[in-house]
């Protein structure tokens, strides 16, 4: 289950000057291709990043030109807003649109689909209004869904839930315009007119919903324990991928899995019409977590996660270094084997964030670190208290290379995008110092945010800083192929 900040205070995207920004209530979501600098009016002040960021009491709509990143800044109320051309975004950048709730929210995730349009999900506490629609909440935590036109026009508005508490993970978006979310759920939970009943403390859920916001089918799994739907992939024939983690027995439908230890993790394939096809455990004698799922060409599964003291993947055993190591394993489902398991880390804890597969079926993963990290014998240092690792494997499981980002802090990383060339974008935050490559970026001593670019080898292009003096975190992310990119800034 995902750490909770602080409560989103209102939705916000598109912003007129080709820049395109999404709020819900305290959070937002930007597009961030970078380096095209706009011509610059000349009583505009220069300054560095650092410089704009200090200055005392500016006005909203105040320009300051950043000689840090090259480029315009807005000041919108609550942060330094980058300006961007028609160079540097799509041209569904150039229409302006607000909506506000109530402060009773809390923004999980974003996806676009192949028609630009806009997909955001969290959870809610009271009654959520957007556009012209108004939705009720039955009691603990309630789970909404909204869709926005490539143009920034409302569309609709959903809810989940019931008077349990109901949590979303992740969703995913399907060429059709289909929606697929997972999370988890205590007690009943309702989804339109179907409904699920939870067989222990928390049982995963698995839910699809049609272009329009119709429910179209929801499974659930799990047992007399908690058990958590963590991250979805789809398939090209509109198979679906989830990974969750479970404790004791948990049944899928009429296939059921048992636990090593107190928590191991699951992948399970369900077809389009959600139509359990096999299930998968993997785990240890202690706690395992999964955090990311990928599929490559052939149809092997990539899993990353954490885990402490040794996890078993078929007849490959890991064993931790420290508190907590990193997993990556590849799964062949034709033959129902694991092919291969890697961990990394070492004496200090080390955590698995996010993974994405490249073009050549090469493997991305990204995460956390503590003073020495190994990764099948490439070593890497922190700078800080925890650092960044970005690193590549082969499918055939051995690494290519991995790299360090991060300064004297904490730096923490949420997601990882590609665009068409395979440039690779993370996103996260970080604590006083911190530096990508040769950029440093800084703040007031609160945690700020940061979407960072790296090329196909992992070296650090560019990097924005997104905050000022609140204290401000990203969750969801979405790339676009040519490069723009969505974010939750929270």
């Amino acid at each position: 289950m995902k750490p909770y900040t602080k409560f989103m205070k209102s939705l916000l995207k598109i912003v007129c000057l080709c820049f395109l920004s999404l709020v819900t209530l305290a959070q937002s979501v930007t597009i961030l291709p970078g380096g095209i600098t706009p011509a610059m009016a000349g009583n505009i002040p220069s300054l560095t990043n650092e410089q704009i960021e200090a200055l005392p009491s500016p006005s909203i709509g105040s320009l300051a030109n950043d000689l840090t990143f090259k480029c315009l800044r807005y000041y919108d109320g609550s942060s330094w807003a980058k300006v961007l051309t028609n160079k540097d975004s799509s041209p569904v950048a150039a229409a302006a649109w607000v909506e506000k709730g109530s402060e009773m929210e809390r923004g999980y995730d974003i996806k676009t689909d192949a028609n630009g349009n806009v997909y955001l999900t969290g959870i809610f506490f009271q009654n959520l209004t957007i556009g012209n629609q108004t939705i009720s909440n039955s009691g603990g935590a309630d789970i909404f869904l909204v869709k926005y036109d490539k143009n920034g026009n409302f569309l609709w508005l959903k809810k989940a839930g019931a008077s349990g508490y109901d949590v979303v993970e992740e969703i995913e978006v399907d060429e059709s315009g289909n929606i697929y979310m997972t999370g988890n759920f205590t007690g009943t939970t309702n989804f339109n007119n179907l409904s699920l009943t939870s067989g222990g403390v928390s049982d995963v859920f698995l839910a699809k919903y049609d272009t329009n916001g119709e429910i179209v089918w929801v499974q659930k799994a799990g047992g007399v324990n908690s058990d958590n739907g963590k991250s979805l992939f789809l398939g090209n024939n509109g198979e679906v991928y989830l990974v969750g983690d479970f404790s004791n027995v948990a049944s899928f439908n009429n296939t059921s899995i048992t636990s090593v230890g107190s928590t191991d993790v699951f992948i399970a394939k369900y077809d389009t019409d959600g139509v359990l096809e096999w299930v998968k455990s993997a785990g240890g004698t202690s706690d395992d977590s999964v955090e990311g799922v990928a599929v490559d060409n052939t149809g092997c599964v990539y899993i990353i996660g954490n885990f402490n003291s040794t996890m078993n993947f078929g007849n490959t055993s890991l064993t931790s270094a420290g508190s907590s190591d990193l997993f990556i394993a590849k799964y062949n489902p034709i033959n129902t084997t694991w092919v291969w398991a890697k961990r990394g880390g070492g004496t200090g804890g080390d955590f698995g964030r996010a993974i994405i597969i490249a073009s050549g079926d090469k493997i991305l993963i990204t995460g956390t670190f503590e003073n020495t990290a190994t990764f099948e014998g490439k070593t890497i240092i922190s700078e800080g208290d925890d650092d960044i690792y970005i690193a590549e494997y082969y499918p055939s499981g051995n690494n290519n290379w991995v790299r360090r980002e991060g300064g004297k802090y904490s730096d923490h990383v949420m997601k990882i995008g590609l665009d068409s060339e395979n440039n690779i974008y993370i996103t996260g935050g970080f604590y006083g110092l911190t530096n990508f490559g040769s950029t440093w970026l800084s703040n007031d001593g609160s945690n700020n945010a940061y979407i960072a670019k790296l090329n196909t080898n992992g070296t650090s292009q560019w990097v924005q800083k997104i905050g000022g003096r609140a204290s401000i975190d990203v969750y969801g992310m979405d790339v676009e192929a040519n490069g723009n990119i969505y974010h939750w800034k929270v």
